[in-house]
């Protein structure tokens, strides 16, 4: 069964579940990017193992955000975009097409690189709340007791 022939009510039903699996890889990411650095001295094999961590799950999370029928509305599908397009694939290819340089020489974008990092984190944290926005508002309309969930229904359609 196609994505696209879900009903709406079983879409949010899943929203819910999606949501969870992609805050599950981004919070894995954090772990993942901070047991690297801490273990390889080598900052450019840490780089690289973080950062093909952050390219596969970005990857998969947009592809799999792009049979959503309401990625538009979604406000985790932004900032992925973002994430993966702006931030992930920029900083890796040109971390490894300067590795004779530190990475506080490199420019990536026209950006310092440690500035650029730092507008990397914000746009992953803006991820992450994106994500759980998505997820609170997944819950929400599932809610019977939700307010906008309390429109009196036909028993024979909506």
């Amino acid at each position: 069964m196609s994505v696209r022939s879900w009903g709406r009510k079983t879409w949010r039903a899943n929203e819910a579940a999606r949501s969870f699996w992609f805050l599950g890889l981004q919070v894995f990411a954090i772990i993942w990017a901070g047991a690297v650095f801490s273990i390889f001295e080598s900052r450019l094999v840490a780089g690289a193992m973080a950062g093909s961590y952050f390219i596969g799950s970005g990857a998969w999370m947009f592809w799999r955000a792009l049979k959503w029928p309401d990625k538009w509305t979604s406000l985790s599908w932004y900032p992925l975009t973002a994430h993966l397009f702006i931030i992930a694939l920029p900083m890796v290819v040109t971390r490894f097409l300067n590795a004779d340089q530190p990475f506080e020489a490199v420019k990536i974008l026209g950006l310092e690189a440690p500035v650029f990092h730092k507008l990397s984190t914000w746009i992953f944290s803006g991820l992450v709340l994106g994500t759980l926005a998505d997820l609170f508002r997944a819950g929400c309309e599932r809610n019977p007791r939700f307010p906008g969930n309390r429109i009196k229904r036909n028993k024979y359609g909506p």
